[in-house]
Parts: structure tokens; C-alpha cells; sequence
């Protein structure tokens, strides 16, 4: 993949925000901000996070990511990963916060590329995470990030 194409994938695979407004009573900003959730890892010594492609991030620079951020650290040097999950986790008044989860293997060749009958890979759109006993925004309504329980 191309990285015009990848940039055109991972743009519109931002849908995942429609997506989860189906399900959450809050009003998700369309200004998005990215959090990897390679941060949660144990830093070294330096407070460094190994990430794609051998790079060391701190955990804040794998929270709250721009768009634009977002893209560089999935894009290495013409590869990118193999899977990307994607979901709504949490928004506050000024944006929507979604969740980046990485397969660590890179790759060139599309394809290697995961999700391939869903038309975006290597994207993976999933909700957020669901309450405790939720079955559909039809049977127990739209539920609450902050709490996530059924509204």
C-alpha cells in the first residue's frame, strides 16, 4: 500500500466514530485524537516505549495523538502493521478518543493485510467496549462511555 492509500484508508476507517455514536448517548466531537494502547506497556529505564518499526516513544506521545501524528507512527518506512483495531473509548467536550491497537509484524505487501473482506484493511472498526449484560441499543438502549452503563 501506497502511503496516499494508507492515508486515505486510516482517514476513512475514522468512521469508527459514527460508528460508536450508534451506541453511546454522549455526543462524540468529530475531532478525533488517537491513543495507542502500546503507552501501557512498561517504559524503559529512559521512560521509553519500543514501538513500530524499532522507534522509542514516551507513553504521552502515544496518547492523544493528531490525525496526522497518528498516521506517522503506523506508516515505517513504507510498511505498515499487518492489523489496526480501532474503537471509541472515551470524548470530552472537544474531542473523540479513539483506541489504536497494532499488530507489531509490518508489511509491505497487501496482501498480508488483515480485514481484507471489510473493505478498509488493514482497519478493524469495533465498538467500545460493551457494558456488563448489554444485547443492542434496541433492547437496552445506548449506553454511557463515562460508566458504560445502558441508558
Amino acid at each position: 500500500m501506497d502511503k496516499l492509500a494508507f492515508i486515505d484508508t486510516f482517514d476513512w476507517a475514522a468512521f469508527c466514530r459514527e460508528f460508536a455514536q450508534r451506541f453511546v448517548v454522549e455526543d462524540l466531537p468529530t475531532t478525533l485524537r488517537f491513543d495507542f494502547i502500546a503507552a501501557n506497556r512498561t517504559p524503559n529505564e529512559k521512560g521509553l516505549i519500543p514501538f513500530l518499526g524499532g522507534r522509542l516513544l514516551t507513553p504521552g506521545q502515544l496518547r492523544g495523538a493528531e490525525p496526522v501524528q497518528a498516521r506517522k507512527y503506523l506508516w515505517v518506512d513504507g510498511k505498515i502493521p499487518q492489523w489496526i483495531n480501532l474503537s471509541v473509548q472515551a470524548a470530552d467536550a472537544g474531542f473523540t478518543f479513539i483506541q489504536v491497537c497494532a499488530c507489531q509484524r509490518v508489511t509491505a505487501d497487501d496482501r498480508a493485510l488483515y480485514h481484507q473482506q471489510e473493505g478498509i484493511p488493514p482497519f478493524h472498526i469495533l465498538s467500545p467496549h460493551l457494558p456488563h449484560d448489554w444485547i443492542s441499543p434496541e433492547k437496552s438502549g445506548k449506553f454511557s462511555l463515562k460508566g458504560r452503563t445502558a441508558g
